[in-house]
């Protein structure tokens, strides 16, 4: 058995108007206003509320299960590219103080701090 789409989710962004304005027509909730980026604002959820079989919604738990491993996997790859990024202007910056260049030290101690807040 196959994991059920959410009905309106793709609707959502939907270069055809009918279509887009329909997926809109069914948010529910206080002020819903689905945007052309596929969500609610507002309040609003946008998907019916939904029944799963008891296989429906395993098959739904393990896609979510994947798409999370992926995402932490992902996650990983970024923080590591980042910390070698890290080390490689630290590298620099220990070179440019050698050489007494005060401008780009500043500035890789700048990107090195943009970068390390960013990771945080």
């Amino acid at each position: 058995m196959k994991a059920i789409k959410v009905p309106c989710e793709h609707d959502l962004l939907s270069k055809n108007d009918d279509t887009w304005a329909n997926a809109v027509m069914r948010c529910k909730g206080g002020s819903p206003y689905c945007g052309a980026d596929g969500y609610c604002h507002a309040g609003g959820t946008c998907f019916a509320d939904q029944e799963l079989t008891r296989e429906q919604a395993i098959l739904e738990v393990d896609r979510l299960a994947q798409e999370l491993h992926n995402s932490k996997i992902e996650n990983d790859k970024l923080r590591i590219a980042a910390s070698q990024l890290v080390n490689q202007l630290e590298l620099a910056k220990e070179q440019n103080l050698k050489s007494g260049n005060d401008q780009r030290v500043f500035a890789l101690k700048f990107c090195i701090h943009e970068i390390k807040k960013a990771m945080e």
